[in-house]
């Protein structure tokens, strides 16, 4: 499907005031797991990413990976436990979370940066979240207050 140079100058005008807005802000996006399952949504979250470190905002990836630790808990013959929806993570599975996390997640989700041109880029940063927690801590301490729940987008307070 092309899309016209008229069609691509109205996006670009609509972009604008967001584009000035959040210039030079901290923008976290919470990538979780499950939105992860599909390569083409993958490569698309990523192209999203790059571009908007190249307008100036500066983005910081807080991802999951739910289903690939599943995944190789289950290869690994551990049972996966959950508590009203919460992974328990007793000490046998932190190791196999952190593995799946930073030794697989965070290395792909990077080199899909790059392959999208994010290898320049200065001010993405990818954080592994362990749960929840982990991001409202982080949102709490850095005082990040929320800018769209729907899309689970979280914006630096004034």
């Amino acid at each position: 499907m092309e899309i016209s140079n008229n069609i691509r100058a109205k996006v670009l005008i609509d972009a604008l005031p967001y584009i000035q807005k959040y210039n030079d802000k901290i923008v976290v996006v919470k990538y979780g797991g499950n939105a992860m399952t599909n390569d083409e949504l993958k490569q698309a979250v990523m192209s999203d990413i790059v571009l908007l470190s190249l307008v100036g905002i500066k983005v910081v990836l807080v991802h999951g990976g739910g289903p690939e630790i599943s995944d190789t808990l289950k290869r690994l013959g551990i049972e996966s436990r959950f508590i009203n929806g919460l992974r328990y993570t007793d000490k046998e599975t932190i190791d196999v979370v952190k593995m799946v996390l930073a030794g697989k997640v965070n290395k792909e989700l990077v080199a899909l940066l790059a392959e999208h041109k994010g290898s320049q880029l200065k001010q993405t940063f990818l954080l592994r979240c362990l749960n929840k927690f982990t991001l409202l801590y982080f949102l709490k301490k850095f005082r990040f207050r929320k800018y769209s729940q729907r899309n689970e987008v979280y914006s630096k307070r004034m």
